[in-house]
Parts: C-alpha cells; structure tokens; sequence
C-alpha cells in the first residue's frame, strides 16, 4: 500500500524518491512537469506511481506527505490539500521558512506537521538533517528515523526557530566547503596544473585529512601536527586568522544566511 505522497521533483525530491527506491517503498509522486514524470516513469521502470494534477489525486491510503516544492508554489499546494479534509496525515515540509502555524492554517482538523532541513550530502545518504516537530511522541520520532534512514543522520531540534541556523549552517555546508575546496583548485591551476589534476589533487587532500580526522585527532591537533613554530603553515595560518580573522568573516556569512531564511518566513506569513 502506497503511504507516502512526494509533491515536487526537483533536485531534492529526485534524491528523496532515489532513496525510497533503493528500499523498493512504493510511493505516489506528483508534479506538474510531465515531461519530468515521464522521465521518472523510464528511471525507475513504472515502479512508481505518478500524477501530474494534484487536485486528482485520492489521499485515502496516504499517511506522509512531502513537501518538496519552491516557496511561491506551497500556499496554493496547502489549500488543494487541506480541501481534501483528510484526517490523520503528516506533512512533511522541506521548505525553508514555513512555519508549522502556517502549515497548520490550511486545515481545518488537527495534522502533524514535520518541517526537515537536510542538506545535499541527501544524494549520498550522508545529510545532516534538521528535523522539527511540534506533537510527535518518541516513538513516531523513532518511527520516521528508521523509515526515512536514507536520509543520513538526523538532529531533532527543541525549538523551530533553530531551523534557521540550520538551514544557512548544513544546508549550505557543501557549498561553503566546496568554494574553499574550489579556491584551493584555483591557486594549483595558476601554479601551472591543468583542470583535472588540480580537482582529483584536491579532493584527496580533502579525502584524507576527514579520514584522519575521523581516525585520530580533533582539528587543533591536526593543525598542530601540521604547522610547525615558524615553519611555512604556520606563517599562512597566521594570514588567515590573526591579520584577517577568517572565523568572524565565515561567522558573519553563516549568520547572513540565517537572517535570509528568518527574512523568507516573514514573506510566507
């Protein structure tokens, strides 16, 4: 039986689906984009179950519902479904800035509402994932840890205005790590390595400093092992936090983020 309803196909909802196909969970996708649905369809050999009109689609033998759509689309979503007046649902939301009131507005009956922040490492079975819920026992948080485990580890956060932190925090992480990574990339180039190598060169510096890390030491003593007194890493480092204080400029970009998703749950008051 078909529990779970994923509304939207893009990048995050592709990954969701991706994991729920490795479990062979049957689920009802739906999106507007039938070109995509058909794709879908070819992907995973009909092994799903799709609709492109989501006023068509029967909630009967449904109990989870992600919400994997784009900000401006989820008022109109939330009113089509909160007319379906089906009882007893949970509506997973993966939007950043929606809060569980608004959710719960579209309803006229009692829903759980679950909001998730995961993150990109989604793809690799490996996000961070913030998840929130106001009136969900330890049993049903249990519940969807083992049902959702694909995701990768998840944190239950006590307040919903952690969201924030958050989203602009794991949710960016790959992309914050990826630009340091990219700069690194950069400089070898310049330094007459082509494209390929500085990329491969870099990611097993990457590769095997979170492997030593994981094995044996905490940052502060990796940097130890690594910067002598007065040696070449340690004149670098020195670049980067005494004379520029890297920790407050990364600092003052996360919190940057964190104000932009507080700023997108104002606009979807």
């Amino acid at each position: 039986m078909t529990k779970s309803l994923i509304i939207g196909c893009g990048n995050l909802g592709q990954n969701i689906i991706s994991g729920f196909y490795k479990k062979k969970k049957k689920i009802l996708i739906c999106d507007k984009n039938k070109i995509l649905l058909n794709k879908i369809k070819k992907n995973y050999k009909n092994f799903f179950e799709v609709k492109e009109n989501l006023k068509e689609v029967s909630l009967e033998k449904i109990e989870y519902i992600f919400l994997c759509i784009k900000p401006q689309q989820v008022l109109s979503v939330l009113r089509i479904l909160g007319n379906k007046n089906k009882q007893k649902i949970k509506i997973i939301s993966f939007i950043a800035g929606l809060k569980d009131k608004k959710i719960r507005s579209f309803f006229s009956h009692e829903i759980q509402v679950i909001r998730i922040m995961p993150n990109l490492l989604l793809k690799v079975h490996k996000s961070t994932t913030g998840i929130f819920s106001n009136n969900l026992s330890i049993s049903e948080k249990k519940k969807i840890e083992k049902k959702f485990s694909f995701f990768g580890r998840f944190i239950w956060l006590k307040k919903e205005n952690q969201m924030d932190f958050f989203t602009a925090f794991f949710g960016g992480g790959p992309a914050y790590l990826s630009l340091f990574l990219g700069i690194l990339s950069k400089i070898l180039i310049k330094k007459g390595f082509n494209k390929k190598l500085s990329k491969e060169l870099v990611l097993i510096l990457a590769n095997g400093t979170l492997e030593i890390l994981d094995k044996s030491y905490d940052f502060n003593d990796l940097i130890k092992k690594v910067a002598s007194k007065n040696g070449t890493t340690e004149k670098a480092l020195n670049f980067l936090n005494i004379d520029n204080d890297l920790s407050l400029l990364i600092s003052q970009a996360i919190y940057k983020a964190e104000k932009r998703s507080r700023e997108i749950s104002k606009d979807l008051l």
